[in-house]
C-alpha cells in the first residue's frame, strides 16, 4: 500500500511538473499532431500575449511620406487649412498606423485605419484652425506605427496667420 501511494504521488508530481513547462498552445498543437500528423498552419492564435507581441514586433516595415513638412503660406485669421500627407509602405510587411496625434487642439487629424499593404499608400489628413492664432504657426503631428526604425514620425504644418 505504501509503495502504491509513493508511486501515485510520484506520477502526480511528474505530470504536474511537465504541465508547468508546457507553453500556451503546445497542448493544442500536440493534440492536432496526434489527430492527423500535421502541425496547424495558424499557430499565432495559440501564442501567449508576450509571444504574440514579439511576433508582431518582428513585422516592422519601412515607410515614405509625400512630404513631412507642408507650408501653407499666409492665410487670413479664421481660415481652416487642410492638407493630406500620403504615406507609402515601402517595406515587406503590412503597415499599421496606430496613432496620429497633433501637437495642439487647434489641429485635427485623421488617418487610414486599415493595414496598408506593401507597396500601397494611405493618407494622414490634417486641418489647422487659425481662429485666434495670429502670427507664425508651426504645428506638428506625431505618427506612431510599426516602423522598422521604431521611431515616431513627425509631420509639420506651418505658415503665417494674418
Amino acid at each position: 500500500m505504501k509503495n502504491l501511494s509513493i508511486l501515485m504521488l510520484s506520477a502526480l508530481l511528474v505530470s504536474g511538473l511537465a504541465s508547468c513547462k508546457k507553453e500556451a498552445g503546445t497542448a493544442a498543437t500536440d493534440a492536432a499532431v496526434a489527430a492527423n500528423g500535421e502541425v496547424p498552419a495558424d499557430t499565432n492564435s495559440m501564442r501567449l500575449p508576450a509571444e504574440q507581441a514579439e511576433a508582431e514586433a518582428m513585422q516592422k516595415t519601412t515607410v515614405s511620406f509625400s512630404e513631412v513638412e507642408y507650408d501653407f503660406g499666409t492665410v487670413k485669421e479664421g481660415a481652416k487649412v487642410r492638407h493630406i500627407y500620403k504615406v507609402k509602405n515601402t517595406g515587406s510587411f503590412p503597415l499599421k498606423i496606430t496613432q496620429v496625434k497633433p501637437s495642439c487642439g487647434c489641429t485635427a487629424s485623421d488617418f487610414t485605419k486599415e493595414e496598408i499593404a506593401p507597396g500601397a499608400e494611405g493618407e494622414i489628413s490634417a486641418e489647422f484652425n487659425s481662429a485666434g492664432r495670429p502670427g507664425m504657426a508651426n504645428k506638428t503631428i506625431n505618427v506612431t506605427g510599426n516602423f522598422a526604425d521604431g521611431l515616431v514620425k513627425v509631420l509639420r504644418l506651418k505658415g503665417e496667420v494674418k
